[in-house]
């Protein structure tokens, strides 16, 4: 494992994992780093170590998708307290966060894990190595389709806001 990983998976506990655990007052732009962490280590594993073809990009795509969606449906529900002063966002304390990086560890475990004991199987297309990619495209677009709805928020209490003051 190279240092520079296990420096990165401790700052993502320590910074990202473990505040997520309690109510929290997030400024409205730093709501992005979670998913450009998360969709960089998909980025990273899609142009390394799997093979890439038609079917592949698309199975891809819509585990993108499917975790864009499955991140909105559960942050959907949530009530956010917003601070236009400072362009903050109160979030309430969830799981969220630690579930998606156990799953995404997870799946990254088992990718390298495969690689270790059988370095060909992610170069060819396999039931294998297309579940493994379908996998990692949904759990690390899960924080993505969460952070998009904290913005839907934010952004529809501000016009509200202004609706309301413009009547």
């Amino acid at each position: 494992m190279n240092i520079w990983l296990i420096l990165m998976i401790a700052a993502i506990i320590i910074f990202l994992v473990i505040p997520s655990l309690k109510e929290r007052i997030v400024l409205i732009k730093k709501l992005i780093i979670t998913p450009i962490i998360f969709l960089y280590l998909l980025f990273n594993d899609v142009t390394t170590i799997f093979y890439l073809n038609v079917n592949s990009r698309m199975l891809l795509i819509l585990g993108l998708a499917l975790g864009i969606g499955i991140g909105m449906f559960i942050r959907h529900n949530t009530k956010v307290k917003i601070d236009l002063i400072n362009k903050s966002i109160r979030i309430p304390g969830t799981y969220l966060n630690l579930i998606v990086f156990i799953l995404i560890f997870s799946v990254h475990f088992a990718i390298g894990y495969l690689q270790a004991v059988n370095p060909q199987i992610f170069h060819s297309t396999n039931l294998i190595e297309q579940s493994l990619l379908f996998l990692l495209a949904v759990t690390s677009s899960i924080t993505l389709g969460a952070s998009i709805c904290l913005y839907y928020k934010y952004f529809s209490s501000i016009s509200n806001l202004s609706e309301r003051g413009a009547a």
